[in-house]
């Protein structure tokens, strides 16, 4: 009996052992789940939520229902969602980590998620198209490209990937241009309905990819000109002045970009321009604020100042011609 008991015993333990080594095999799957945390650079904020329609590009961010992508490595790309409780999460299986790899792995995430496709490589990642803009902060989301990179261990914070801090936040690829028209002026009464940005050999406007190995832009369709939607904005509506937000390609001199402005005064269209609106050049993530003011019939540009989304550089006034009925005019 005490044989029998013994070898009982026995097996009993080889299968709590075995469960044991069973849980052991299960436990690293689930401990390797892999979660993300991702800021923009300026701590202050500066993305576009589309629920703070009244905010600027220095006060917002990233809103819930956002989706970025994250490579691991050289693994696929993987969309991310932002939930209402402010986490990031994938649908509909979690993501786990390759391994507890002391070493670590390198991370590479951007913004937005591409809509039409998911084929895609980290040396070719689909930048948004810059055709449509309405001026608005809500219509800068779907443009203001932004990348990330870290490099992160499983074992460094349990699991969680940071795009955050000054290396390894988001940042913008494009440049942010802001147009702000001045109420007292022959504005007031008009309706806007207009803006472009055009330059010869420039690509302001073209459909692009950006390359992680590289940090460039490739242009996959070229256009060198970007030019807003109808934006119907009537002046004399607005209060006080009226700030307008752009997104273009980077890379191009101010020197060779013309501005156009289209309006309508007392049921006449009229267009503006103003060829070499500077000496700089349009940087990625930086802000370019200009003053627009139209007196007496003259069209007075004003370029306050170059922001990094930060602090900014003085660039001088830029006076435009005196506006001209519109050609194309029914």
């Amino acid at each position: 009996m005490k044989k029998k008991i013994y070898f009982a015993a026995i097996c009993c333990m080889a299968m709590l052992a075995g469960c044991q080594q069973a849980e052991e095999i299960v436990n690293p799957s689930e401990e390797l789940v892999m979660s993300v945390e991702a800021s923009i650079e300026d701590a202050i904020g500066s993305r576009y939520a589309s629920n703070n329609v009244n905010g600027t590009p220095n006060s917002l961010k990233f809103d819930s229902g956002d989706n970025i992508g994250v490579f691991v490595g050289e693994k696929g790309v993987t969309k991310w969602t932002k939930s209402e409780t402010d986490s990031w999460g994938t649908t509909p299986n979690p993501v786990y980590w390759p391994g507890k790899e002391s070493a670590g792995y390198d991370f590479y995430a951007f913004y937005p998620y591409p809509t039409e496709t998911s084929e895609f490589s980290k040396e070719d990642v689909p930048m948004p198209s810059l055709e449509g803009q309405t001026g608005t902060i809500a219509s800068l989301s779907a443009c203001d490209f932004m990348v990330a990179t870290a490099h992160s261990a499983y074992n460094d914070d349990n699991g969680k990937v940071s795009f955050t801090g000054e290396t390894n936040c988001f940042k913008h690829v494009s440049s942010l241009v802001a147009i702000t028209i001045q109420k007292e002026s022959d504005l007031k009464e008009s309706v806007i309905n207009k803006i472009s940005f055009e330059g010869a050999n420039t690509n302001l406007g073209a459909l692009t990819s950006y390359s992680f190995k590289t940090e460039t832009v490739s242009v996959k369709t070229a256009k060198d000109k970007m030019e807003s939607a109808d934006l119907g904005v009537s002046m004399a509506e607005e209060e006080s002045d009226k700030t307008l937000y752009f997104i273009l390609n980077s890379g191009a001199s101010l020197s060779d970009v013309t501005f156009s402005i289209k309006y309508e005064t007392e049921g006449i269209d009229y267009i503006a321009t103003k060829s070499n609106l500077g000496n700089s050049v349009f940087t990625k993530g930086n802000r370019y604020n200009f003053k627009l003011n139209i007196t007496d019939g003259v069209l007075d540009i004003r370029g306050c100042e170059i922001q990094g989304w930060g602090e900014g550089t003085d660039m001088g006034d830029i006076v435009i011609n005196t506006p001209q009925t519109d050609s194309n005019q029914q």
